[in-house]
């Protein structure tokens, strides 16, 4: 059980930690204690029970903090006059029941939260409120809390900064939607907040995209809402910190047009903060219809809120962080076109990774197409050139994004000139945990010899770029 020790009476910061959670976790609604103001800068007394609650739209998240006017009783206890032990949160994802305990503690361990020793798991060591932030870093990065807790100076793989958004440490997922980001330049006086949203705007826009969706958006502050329709939840969320410098390495790294463009680089790098959009959905229980329809809800809502960031003179660019992709504000427009077609913006979900670029013997595959169709789609040794096969690669994913996963072993597409298979994929996949992934195999041509072995492969690649022009509304 996570204790927490005081010398003297503490205090629950709920504002700061409200914030700290609506920002790690913002598909929950968040009541720190039952006399939360809802206000950025009130606390409150610990004494007796306080409540602290997560609310969606599935069951709600609980933690109870029961405040102990008395010293903690054992050996080796650091000398102390009151302690506060936490609950076990209410859910079964144990990664997000761990980032919860790791925030109250670290809130509760402030200045002034007022702890000054904390004990995460019941064989854990007794750390200082210095370790915290780094204890917090690690498992939002993935390390569960039992571990943090009991190797409190076993540095993280992420160097020492401010508190990175955990989402930067995501993966490609088999049945998720990744997170996307718009990232925020800083203003002419510093970090200061950018314009908020028009969050009716956005609602109307999103009744009249997809009218059979029941969009509905709850507000939660100036910058963040809750987006619900169809069988989702797509949760709006301000960060105030900017992406890792790592993160931006590794994704340039995977971008080259964008490195190679040093302006454009420079901006990606100097972004101050970020607007991040998340969804909860499980892609195989909603079928590729409801998928489809959320993820253009996902690229409308993008679209809107980097619009109305450029007309403020704040776009840096846009992120999937699971995918390591950036894309420039020069590429909204086609985006914006797609969207207008009523189709999704596949270069937003899906990234391409070339294995082999020589021509006549073309290799390439996806990630990011799973939880659309239920594969990934795969060339190898393709007779073209790079630019020419990926154009067809383009143009099958817009079939499949559009009609779902339709295309049958021996199917044909553009008159016969690509033939589909279905398999296994060949792949390299190391965010799959070594599970077998099927694939939609890509026949150009005369057929090719598939390789023996399977092929490494980058976890991610560049986008696809498409021209196109803005839309409706000044997309």
């Amino acid at each position: 059980m996570p204790t927490i020790l005081f010398h003297r009476p503490g205090v629950l910061p709920a504002g700061r930690l409200r914030a700290m959670l609506s920002d790690a976790l913002p598909l929950y609604r968040w009541i720190c204690g039952e006399d939360d103001d809802g206000t950025s800068g009130h606390t409150i007394p610990l004494r007796g029970h306080h409540l602290i609650c997560g609310r969606g739209d599935g069951a709600p998240l609980f933690v109870e903090l029961r405040w102990i006017d008395s010293p903690l009783t054992g050996d080796n206890i650091p000398h102390h006059a009151e302690h506060v032990t936490l609950s076990p949160p209410t859910t079964d994802n144990r990664a997000e029941g761990d980032l919860v305990i790791a925030l109250i503690a670290q809130a509760l361990m402030s200045q002034d939260g007022g702890g000054i020793w904390c004990r995460l798991s019941s064989d854990g060591g007794w750390m200082a409120g210095v370790s915290m932030e780094e204890i917090t870093r690690r498992i939002a990065a993935g390390d569960t809390l039992e571990r943090a807790g009991s190797e409190p100076h076993r540095p993280s793989p992420v160097a020492p900064r401010t508190i990175a958004p955990a989402f930067h440490t995501e993966r490609p997922s088999l049945d998720r939607l990744p997170t996307l980001a718009v990232l925020i330049a800083p203003g002419d006086s510093g970090n200061a907040m950018p314009p908020p949203p028009d969050w009716v705007e956005l609602e109307d826009d999103l009744h009249s995209h997809d009218p059979a969706g029941n969009w509905r958006i709850d507000p939660r502050d100036s910058h963040s809402a809750l987006l619900t329709g169809r069988p989702g939840r797509i949760g709006i969320a301000m960060r105030g910190t900017p992406l890792p410098a790592d993160w931006l390495q590794l994704a340039l790294g995977r971008n080259p047009r964008l490195a190679e463009d040093t302006e454009t680089a420079a901006e990606l790098r100097a972004h101050s903060a970020c607007l991040t959009l998340s969804c909860d959905l499980d892609t195989h229980a909603a079928g590729p219809d409801d998928t489809r329809q959320i993820a253009i809800a996902m690229g409308l809502t993008l679209l809107l809120l980097a619009r109305d960031l450029h007309g403020a003179g704040r776009l840096a660019g846009l992120a999937n962080p699971a995918h390591a992709m950036l894309f420039a504000p020069e590429q909204l427009p086609a985006f914006a076109q797609t969207l207008q077609a009523g189709d999704v913006p596949a270069p937003l979900f899906i990234g391409t990774a070339f294995h082999a670029t020589m021509p006549g013997a073309v290799s390439l595959s996806t990630t990011g197409l799973m939880p659309f169709t239920g594969f990934e789609v795969e060339a190898w040794n393709a007779p073209g050139d790079a630019d020419t096969i990926g154009e067809r690669l383009a143009s099958v994913l817009r079939h499949l994004l559009k009609q779902g996963p339709v295309l049958r072993h021996g199917d044909t597409l553009g008159g016969g000139a690509i033939r589909t298979l279905h398999g296994t994929s060949r792949a390299e996949r190391p965010y799959a945990g070594n599970k077998p992934l099927p694939a939609l195999w890509l026949e150009f041509g005369e057929a090719r010899p598939y390789p023996s072995r399977p092929v490494a492969v980058p976890a991610m690649a560049a986008p696809l770029r498409r021209p196109g022009g803005f839309g409706r509304k000044g997309l």
